[in-house]
C-alpha cells in the first residue's frame, strides 16, 4: 500500500470518503500521508466483495495525539480505493 500511495494517481476516493474528510476536517494530503506511512493490523485484512480486492484500514498519527484511519480497498494489487476516512478515538 505504501508503494502504491506514493503515486497519488493510484488512489481514488469514494464520495463517502470525500464527504467524511470534509465533515471531519481531514485533508486529502493528510489521508495520503496515512496511506504512505500508516500501519495495518494484519488480522484486519479481509477479502473484498469482488475478486482481486482486499479490505484493510491504515492508521497513522496526524495531529498531536489523534490518529486517522483510512479504510481502503486494494484492487488487483494496482490501485487503492479509499472507502472512508475517520478519526480513531483514543
Amino acid at each position: 500500500m505504501h508503494r502504491l500511495a506514493e503515486d497519488s494517481s493510484n488512489v481514488s476516493w469514494s464520495n463517502h470518503a470525500i464527504d467524511q474528510m470534509l465533515d471531519r476536517s481531514i485533508s486529502d494530503l493528510q489521508a495520503l500521508k496515512v496511506l504512505r506511512t500508516g500501519l495495518i493490523d494484519l488480522d484486519d485484512i479481509e477479502p473484498g466483495k469482488n475478486p482481486g480486492e482486499w479490505k484493510c484500514k491504515m492508521v497513522a498519527n496526524i495531529k498531536g495525539n489523534r490518529d486517522v484511519g483510512v479504510a481502503t480497498l486494494v484492487v488487483n494489487g494496482q490501485r487503492l480505493f479509499v472507502k472512508t476516512v475517520e478519526w480513531e478515538d483514543l
